[in-house]
């Protein structure tokens, strides 16, 4: 991947995702945090969430990160594969998140209504890249 996208990921924490719903299959695109390290894209969220239960039918999903300064957009699309995870593998990654990025995941409430607290971490490998520069 080009340095200047990476350094674009790693300055940023806030990312859009979507993924093919499964009752409609209709895109379901929400706003999330991230975590951009060494080549993978990190997404803390409650495995009863949406696009986590999207995942576990259809892997693939698109990121778009983006930002307007001076009347001028920029951004960073990302296609590819997320899987969701859980038990030991989710405390591993949950530790490396926290560590990276200064975090307290314990202490987030997330959801549509914030009740919900991080028990998944997605991890999301990128395969095609588009970007606006």
């Amino acid at each position: 991947m080009d340095a200047r996208i990476e350094d674009f990921l790693k300055s940023h924490d806030h990312c859009r995702i979507g993924s093919i719903d499964q009752e409609g299959g209709f895109p379901h695109i929400v706003p999330i945090a991230y975590l951009y390290h060494k080549g993978l894209i990190y997404i803390p969220t409650s495995s009863l969430s949406r696009k986590v239960s999207n995942f576990t039918l259809n892997q693939k999903c698109c990121i778009l990160v983006d930002v307007y300064e001076n009347k001028k957009g920029k951004g960073v699309m990302l296609q590819g594969s997320a899987t969701a995870t859980k038990g030991h593998q989710f405390e591993a990654l949950k530790q490396l998140v926290e560590s990276a990025s200064g975090w307290k995941l314990d202490a987030w409430k997330v959801g549509r209504i914030g009740k919900q607290k991080v028990d998944v971490i997605v991890v999301f490998r990128p395969q095609i890249l588009g970007s606006n520069w």
